[in-house]
C-alpha cells in the first residue's frame, strides 16, 4: 500500500486516521481495477471486510461497504464481519455493519 513496513514486526498498525487516509484511496483504486477483491477470501475464508473490521479500521470498513462489500459474508467459522467486531469489542463497527446488513 506504499506504507513503511518493518519485516521484524509485521503486525498491522493500530487503527489511526493517518494510516486510513493513506489506505482508503489505495484500497479503492485496487478494487476499481480488480472488483473481485471484495469477495476474495483468504485461507480462513475471511474477506477484506472481515480483516479490516478485525483491526478496527472504521474508515476502510465504511469505504468497503460503500464499494459494495457484503457485510453478511461468512468465513469458515461461519462468522460475519459483525461477529468479529463484537468479539474484539469494536461497538461502533458493529453498529455500522448492522446498519448495512
Amino acid at each position: 500500500w506504499g506504507l513503511p513496513f518493518d519485516a521484524a514486526h509485521p503486525e498491522p498498525p493500530a487503527p489511526s486516521t493517518e494510516f486510513e487516509n493513506v489506505l482508503v484511496p489505495k484500497m479503492l483504486e485496487a478494487i476499481a481495477s480488480r472488483g473481485d477483491l471484495l469477495s476474495e477470501k483468504d485461507d480462513d475464508g475471511r474477506t477484506l471486510l472481515h480483516n479490516e473490521v478485525l483491526y478496527g479500521r472504521r474508515e476502510t470498513t465504511r469505504a468497503l461497504l460503500e464499494a459494495g462489500a457484503d457485510p453478511m459474508n461468512t468465513c469458515k467459522r461461519g462468522w460475519t464481519p459483525a461477529d468479529y467486531a463484537t468479539t474484539v469489542g469494536w461497538t461502533d463497527l458493529v453498529a455500522l455493519l448492522q446498519s448495512q446488513g
